[in-house]
């Protein structure tokens, strides 16, 4: 969070998909983006929280995961539902070029054609 902070980005972070939602209800606004870690707790995963916001916001944010965890059926599930897998620790340049991609992907999607 402090990274994209410091980037100009303006940041609304929770341990829970409830406490994230409070947030951005804070900001009164819908988040450009969603970063979410792959495990969550009680057995989560990022995939359902990205999911879950989606649906509750009424939006479709570009969404992309990070893991520590390396295994490849982990990669193989968030590739299968459409997600962009970093692994931890994420290199900095990383991040940024991967938000980059996510935001230009959005913008891209927004113009008329």
């Amino acid at each position: 969070a402090g990274l994209l902070r410091s980037w100009g980005c303006r940041v609304a972070t929770g341990n829970t998909v409830s406490a994230v939602l409070n947030a951005l209800a804070e900001h009164h606004q819908s988040p450009d983006l969603i970063i979410s870690d792959y495990r969550l707790p009680d057995g989560r995963t990022g995939i359902e929280a990205i999911e879950r916001m989606r649906n509750e916001l009424g939006i479709a944010a570009p969404a992309f995961l990070i893991s520590g965890d390396t295994h490849s059926a982990l990669l193989h599930r968030a590739r299968a539902s459409g997600y962009f897998l970093l692994h931890k620790p994420v290199d900095p340049m990383m991040l940024r070029a991967m938000v980059s991609r996510m935001l230009k992907q959005n913008e891209l999607a927004g113009l008329p054609q």
